[in-house]
This record gives C-alpha cells, sequence and structure tokens, in this order.
C-alpha cells in the first residue's frame, strides 16, 4: 500500500492542518556532525548516504521527517491575580 506524506497514514488522507513545510530527509553518518543538508526526495537522500559510506567507509543512516513543532510567534498574555491561583 502507498502511503502518503505523513508518517504512517494512507495516500490521500487528509494532511493535518499542522503540515505546513514540505517533507524533507537528511543523511547522518555515524561518528560524525549532526547533518544540515535537507534532501528533498528520499532518492536523492540515499544516493548520498552511499556516497559517504563507500567515500569514509561509516555506517550512513538516511532520516526522514515525520512531524514538526513551533513556538507560535506572538506571547499570550493572561491576567492573574492572586486570588486566581489554585494554591
Amino acid at each position: 500500500m502507498k502511503r502518503g506524506a505523513i508518517y504512517n497514514q494512507p495516500e490521500g488522507t487528509k494532511r493535518s492542518v499542522y503540515m505546513e513545510q514540505k517533507e524533507f530527509y537528511m543523511v547522518f553518518l555515524e561518528g560524525q556532525q549532526t547533518p544540515t543538508y535537507k534532501h528533498e526526495t528520499l532518492e536523492s537522500a540515499t544516493k548520498e548516504a552511499k556516497r559517504l559510506t563507500e567515500m569514509k567507509g561509516l555506517k550512513s543512516y538516511v532520516l526522514g521527517t515525520i512531524t514538526s513543532f513551533k513556538i507560535p510567534e506572538k506571547f499570550v498574555e493572561e491576567k492573574c491575580t492572586v486570588e486566581e491561583l489554585p494554591f
């Protein structure tokens, strides 16, 4: 069964309103620095992982996005007086 862009969701399932960014892939080389390049396709990341493994002789991992989180852009202020405290 084909799967959609959201992890383990059947193709054609509506995307969550929280998913605004397109999925991407990164290559991690065991024992090396944190990956920084975002591959747009699984094929591109796989090709790079194989190239790096062959060149460095280290195990590589293709990492894919599942979900993301972000902090709202504006602060929300709520008034809280001493009488409203729960203790």
